[in-house]
């Protein structure tokens, strides 16, 4: 149904109209809540990248943030899987770089003959620990960072023994 401007006015101005009913109106425009207004919502992909790369440390989570036009905070709340991130395939992920570098390392550790470590001081020794052990470390997925770590704290009293009860001889 369309209505010529005449018959609009005419209806607006009605007094039957409902918002002529409650007096003179006001409109407002209420806070926005949720995202800040020009903020990007992210597709699931790039905070699955983001994730990796967090995970990954290829670079501080501020200068990823910078990169990808984010604050630290999201990028932080991101890793932890708090954003609606593919947690599945970041594991995924982070299960193949791990792979590799575990790949990597143990043919490096074949590569360390005895003769090679006994010429090596001790401090290049602990380095060469320290190293290799890092690789590892840093693509394993820590429960705290995970945020979804469950404390169950189980209470058993101490059963009574023999000894506490009275006996009484007959």
């Amino acid at each position: 149904m369309q209505l010529s401007e005449d018959q609009a006015q005419d209806r607006l101005s009605s007094p039957s109209n409902l918002a002529n009913r409650f007096g003179k109106m006001q409109v407002e425009t209420l806070p926005r809540t949720g995202k800040k207004q020009g903020s990007i919502n992210f597709p699931p992909f790039i905070k699955t990248s983001i994730a990796i790369q967090t995970h990954l440390k290829t670079d501080s989570q501020k200068n990823i943030g910078e990169a990808f036009g984010m604050t630290q905070a999201n990028v932080s709340a991101i890793k932890t899987g708090k954003n609606s991130t593919d947690s599945k395939e970041v594991e995924t992920v982070l299960s193949s770089v791990r792979d590799v570098a575990l790949a990597k390392v143990m043919s490096s550790i074949g590569l360390i003959t005895d003769d090679k470590l006994n010429a090596c001081k001790a401090k290049d020794l602990s380095t060469i620990a320290s190293n290799l052990s890092k690789v590892a470390a840093n693509t394993f997925v820590s429960k705290e960072e995970s945020g979804n770590s469950i404390n169950l704290h189980i209470y058993c009293p101490e059963q009574k023994q023999e000894t506490s009860y009275k006996v009484i001889d007959v």
